[in-house]
């Protein structure tokens, strides 16, 4: 006796058995029509919208956004004169990515900011020394690694060769200084002042 989930046998309801297909899911059997999506028909502007999302993106990425098949898709393409551009595409993805990803690090960095401090509130309401510890070092690393993406100046100062080159010979000059008054110090002392 059939269980109650099982379908019936195609013949029993007057069709032919090779009208449908058998597939399996789990340890129960159904059947599927072929050609079910074959005998859809789509709207112009379902078909316009999907050579566009081609052109741009390929007949996969305009399979997958748009519910139809991709042999449906490259048929209407190539009837249609359609091509792909994938290279300009390529490129104007590439650029869009990098505007992303500068809002991706504004947004990052703001998100830095508030976790830091949210280490720094946390910090000063712990009784324990170690656990104000661990989170004013997540504080410090969220506030240093804000600064990083931010573009700011992190531990170190950055200066041209210009700037270091004038720092060095301002300190060479100091250090010469200090040499003389140290030597006239001594020569004091040697003769008797103060």
């Amino acid at each position: 006796m059939a269980s109650p989930d099982a379908s019936p046998a195609p013949w029993s309801r007057g069709e032919s058995a090779t009208s449908r297909r058998p597939t399996r899911t789990g340890a129960v059997l159904h059947w599927a029509y072929r050609g079910a999506m074959a005998n859809r028909s789509y709207s112009e502007t379902e078909k316009k919208a999907a050579l566009e999302i081609y052109a741009e993106l390929g007949p996969a990425e305009a399979s997958r956004r748009m519910g139809i098949p991709s042999g449906t898709i490259r048929s209407w393409a190539q009837r249609s004169g359609a091509t792909v551009t994938r290279g300009e595409t390529a490129r104007a993805n590439v650029e869009a990515a990098r505007l992303t990803w500068a809002q991706r690090r504004a947004d990052l960095t703001i998100q830095l900011g508030e976790a830091a401090q949210e280490f720094l509130d946390r910090a000063r309401k712990v009784t324990s020394a170690q656990q104000a510890r661990t989170h004013m070092g997540s504080c410090v690393a969220a506030i240093e690694k804000a600064q990083l993406l931010d573009g700011s100046a992190t531990e170190r100062v950055e200066v041209s060769g210009e700037q270091a080159r004038e720092r060095v010979k301002e300190l060479r000059d100091e250090i010469d200084q200090r040499r003389d008054e140290l030597e006239q110090r001594r020569k004091a002392k040697a003769v008797g002042g103060p």
